[in-house]
């Protein structure tokens, strides 16, 4: 259906006198100049022609005379600038005795191209205006033709558009039937759709009826010049009319009065373009209207209505439009029924057709608007970014207010044109939603609320009203190794969006839990009262989001199973800026901190967040008198991981009391151990790349152990670990003790420097011990495998006073004094120990030897006696012997150590002469023997000793002869 162009304003008004005054004028002018001038010749009727178009006000026109016959005249090349106006052939048929009285049989227009545009909403079409075109004078009437047809055949209407021409074909024919009617008849061919207009105008009374219709079944195509629509296929089983019916009356004063009715019916038409399908049921269109010729309504009605409209998924089943009372109210609704099903309805007043027409088109309109939805197929999905499963349909309800204004004449861009929207109600509801591709579900989702949005040729805002409430029952997040769940979500929101001309964004709002809710994290459960954010962003065009966010919460409990901790009243006030934009630090703390069992006090501190930095620092007090001083900088990229730096440090502090220490580590329940200890921590870590700098020191530690009859003194010392995985230090990590002591063995004055180099390995670098007798033992370049325990040592022995040293663990039962040095593996596993081949040798001198305990020396002279009875001589030695082991000098001892297949025993020999006597007794060579000297020494350090044993019971019957 040909779209009527708007007709007219005042200024540039156009009409039936207006159209009819200069062809009348050029026809006269003619056909008076045929009469004078037929005989002058073509050139003199060309100048005629031309003066006196030019005179009608004809911009640069131009015309041909081809001949000059006595039944016509041929005219070819007639245009003109003003109007736009171009004609191939005009002939003039007529008899010379109607020529004489002014008047002719026919005009025959061919080739005729009329151009006229639309600007600024005006029709400009190209006939001259008087510059008191605004009351142009009202024709005498009646007034009289000229001619009793007028053909105008394969010509074009030109519709300049924004620069680009539209033409519009057209046969126009005009009969007139008596001196005061005339007939009319035109076929325009609008995007090729043929429409056949008549109508009849009483010149009289200017009275004229005008009928205009078109079938869709008549479609020729679109023609070259329309492209696009070259391929647009109609299919229609009905007949598609569109009808325009127009009367115009003007009374004896001049003034006129019309009325116009348009109707337009559509059934079962489908269209295909571009992949594209587009289809419609039914369709109605009907307007009626009357004005003045000031074109001012008094009524105008328009009803618009389809029924079962389709555009590829869409279907929509029902449309309706109604304006009424001269177009100042309306009504229109939408009912959807795919892929939603929902009902839209606006009703309101808007300005009216009169005063649109007389303000330049400004417009405003004032709505009541009511709104339906529920996605039934997933269409929700389409507008996602990611894909989504829903299991329910998603439903929306809304109503509100509403205002619309369109200002053309405006000079400022931005007051060209607005919409209002007050949302009073609104209800959002999603039943289930799966985001497979995140591994995220969210159940039961209800927005429940009021807003407002605005928006403008520059300006553009959105807010969320006081009383609105979004409702979460569970958010999951559960990917392959991990869950994470929120539930019972309760929000207040507060948010406005607005963005202005330069298309900068602003963005503040805030939101509050109403209520506790709870989360899960894999095994950590964490219950909070209340969670609120706070936001004001902002979005410059081209630029990055940047603002201020801050997250307030208090945390009624965090339960950690894995680790047995439960931590109690967190709140948490934690600013980020974003885009650069410095955050001031927030606060967090805890409650007390219950650890296996056991009540720690809380943690307090500081934090920040500036876009992918997070800055914190503490302190946590730990000990009564002793705390963790904490800070960190943590870089968070998606891409690369966390990278950054933590440090924490105690300073000095003692260390808690036994029942503290005993629930700590169980296995400490028979150590007694208490001193001063100094821990640090520097870590710098890029993403799975750690370098840590831990130091553990300790000072005044002392450590007793009465099962294993163990006590440590003053021990001290600095580790430093610069390695996690694996677990190491670095060489010459050093503890010094001032004395040990293991069942009878005790060591003072040591110190031992070490590294570690995994978790389950240590390298000795050097151990050197001094012995309450005098002396020192010393061992390195050694390794300590720490899971299981063992150890493999090269112990060597100087100054050793080993004689002073079997003195005290025999509690006095030998006596003596004797420099040793020598060297003796020591091999320690499955709890043991284990002596290898080895030796000690007496330094050069003399040393002295007692055997004060009768019941040993018994035992060592039993075989010697045995051996000497009956001989005189012999008996006599053997007494001197007995004298000299009771107080002996011996200048030579050694003990060779070789380890067997159960155990080592070792061979003694010592060589002197007894102190007393008359003379001393002299002994060349005396050798004692002495098996499972492994017994004997893992007995001595408790390591295979029951309470009732002692070291006596480890010399019983060990001596062989």
């Amino acid at each position: 259906m040909k779209k009527i162009p708007p007709s007219p304003l005042p200024g540039n008004k156009f009409s039936l006198t207006r159209l009819t005054r200069p062809i009348a004028l050029f026809l006269f002018v003619i056909l008076a100049g045929v009469v004078v001038i037929y005989t002058a010749g073509p050139v003199i009727i060309e100048r005629i022609i031309i003066n006196q178009m030019h005179s009608a006000g004809f911009a640069a026109p131009r015309a041909k005379v081809m001949a000059i016959t006595p039944n016509g005249l041929h005219l070819s090349h007639v245009s003109a600038q003003e109007p736009r106006l171009d004609v191939d052939f005009i002939t003039i048929t007529y008899r010379l005795r109607d020529l004489v009285r002014g008047r002719v049989d026919k005009v025959l227009i061919s080739g005729l191209q009329y151009g006229v545009s639309l600007k600024d909403n005006r029709l400009d079409v190209g006939f001259p205006v008087s510059g008191n075109d605004n009351h142009p004078p009202h024709p005498a009437l009646p007034f009289s033709t000229p001619f009793k047809t007028i053909d105008v055949s394969s010509s074009s209407l030109v519709l300049n558009y924004r620069g680009k021409n539209y033409l519009v074909p057209f046969s126009l024919t005009i009969s007139r039937l008596e001196d005061s009617v005339l007939d009319f008849f035109s076929r325009p061919v609008v995007f090729g759709l043929p429409v056949s207009v008549q109508g009849r105008t009483d010149i009289h009374t200017l009275e004229t009826r005008i009928d205009a219709r078109t079938s869709l079944s008549d479609f020729q195509g679109p023609g070259a010049q329309y492209p696009a629509l070259e391929k647009v296929v109609v299919d229609t089983s009905a007949p598609q009319t569109a009808g325009i019916n127009f009367r115009w009356i003007i009374d004896k004063s001049g003034k006129g009065r019309g009325n116009l009715e348009i109707a337009a019916a559509i059934e079962n038409l489908h269209l295909s373009v571009g992949g594209h399908t587009a289809g419609i049921e039914k369709g109605d269109l009907y307007v009626n209207a009357s004005m003045d010729d000031q074109l001012h309504f008094e009524r105008f009605e328009t009803n618009f209505q389809t029924t079962g409209l389709r555009f590829n998924d869409f279907y929509t089943e029902k449309i309706g439009l109604h304006l009424s009372d001269t177009a100042s109210g309306f009504n229109f609704s939408v009912t959807v029924t795919e892929p939603v099903d929902g009902h839209i309805e606006i009703s309101g007043k808007q300005t009216s057709i009169n005063q649109l027409l007389s303000n330049g088109f400004s417009y405003d309109a004032d709505f009541d608007w009511h709104l339906r939805a529920e996605d039934k197929s997933g269409f929700s999905n389409r507008l996602t970014p990611v894909d989504l499963a829903v299991s329910h349909p998603a439903t929306i309800a809304a109503q509100g207010m509403g205002r619309f204004g369109f200002y053309p004449q405006e000079t400022s861009e931005h007051d060209r044109w607005h919409i209002d929207l007050d949302v009073q109600e609104a209800v959002v509801n999603l039943a289930e939603v799966f985001i497979p591709e995140f591994f995220l579900e969210i159940t039961d989702l209800l927005f429940s609320g009021s807003g407002t949005l605005y928006a403008g040729a520059d300006q553009l805002s959105a807010e969320i009203g006081e009383m609105s409430i979004f409702k979460v029952t569970q958010v999951a997040y559960e990917p392959a190794d991990a869950s994470y769940l929120v539930k019972d979500i309760e929000l207040t929101p507060r948010a406005k969006i607005s963005r202005n001309g330069d298309g900068a964004i602003q963005i503040s709002g805030s939101g509050r839990t109403e209520k506790n809710f709870e989360a899960l994290f894999d095994e950590t459960t964490v219950l909070a009262d209340f969670l609120s954010i706070e936001a004001d962003l902002n979005l410059d065009f081209g630029e990055a989001l940047k603002g201020l966010v801050r997250a307030r919460s208090d945390i009624r409990r965090v339960d950690i199973p894995a680790i047995d901790t439960l931590i109690s009243d967190v709140k948490l006030d934690i600013p980020m800026g974003i885009g650069g934009v410095s955050a001031p630090k927030g606060e967090f703390s805890t409650g007390a901190i219950l650890w296996n069992q056991i009540s720690w006090p809380g943690i307090e501190g500081r934090a920040a967040i500036h876009d992918k930095f997070v800055q914190v620092n503490g302190k946590w007090p730990f000990l009564s008198g002793a705390s963790l001083d904490f800070s960190c900088g943590i870089t968070v990229d998606p891409d690369k991981g966390l990278s950054g730096n933590i440090n924490a440090n105690t300073g000095w502090f003692d260390l808690p009391e036994k029942q503290l220490l005993d629930r700590l580590a169980t296995e400490l329940e028979t150590i007694n151990i208490d001193g001063s200890v100094n821990m640090g921590l520097n870590l710098d870590f890029n993403s799975a790349i750690m370098k840590p700098d831990l130091r553990v020191a300790f000072r005044d530690i002392h450590v007793t152990s009465p099962t294993m009859e163990m006590t440590v003194s003053d021990a001290r010392g600095d580790i430093r670990l610069n390695s996690f995985s694996p677990l190491t230090t670095p060489g010459n990590q050093r503890i010094d003790v001032s004395r040990l002591k293991i069942g009878e063995v005790e060591l003072v004055d040591g110190f031992a420097t070490f590294r570690l180099d995994s978790a389950n390995t240590l390298f000795l670098e050097k151990t050197s011990w001094n012995l309450p007798e005098g002396g020192s033992i010393t061992a390195h370049s050694s390794w300590f495998n720490l899971e299981p325990v063992s150890a493999d040592l090269e112990v060597f022995f100087e100054d050793i006073d080993i004689l002073k040293i079997v003195a005290r663990v025999s509690e006095q039962k030998i006596d003596g004094s004797g420099l040793v040095y020598g060297r003796v593996p020591i091999l320690y596993e499955q709890g043991k120990v284990t002596i290898g081949n080895g030796f000690l040798y007496s330094v050069p001198g003399t040393g002295r030897l007692g055997i004060k305990d009768k019941a040993w020396l018994e035992t060592l002279l039993l075989y010697v006696r045995d051996a000497m009875k009956g001989h005189p001589y012999l008996s006599t030695v053997s007494e001197r012997l007995e004298q000299a082991l009771q107080d002996f000098e011996y200048n030579y001892l050694t003990v060779n150590l070789k380890k067997g297949a159960e155990d080592t025993s070792a061979r003694i020999e010592l060589r002197g002469r007894g102190v007393e006597g008359d003379p001393p007794q002299e002994v060349g060579s005396l050798v004692i023997n002495v098996n499972d000297l492994g017994e004997i020494i893992n007995r001595a350090l408790r390591f295979q000793m029951t309470a009732e044993e002692s070291i006596e019971k480890a010399f019983d019957a060990l001596f062989d002869f």
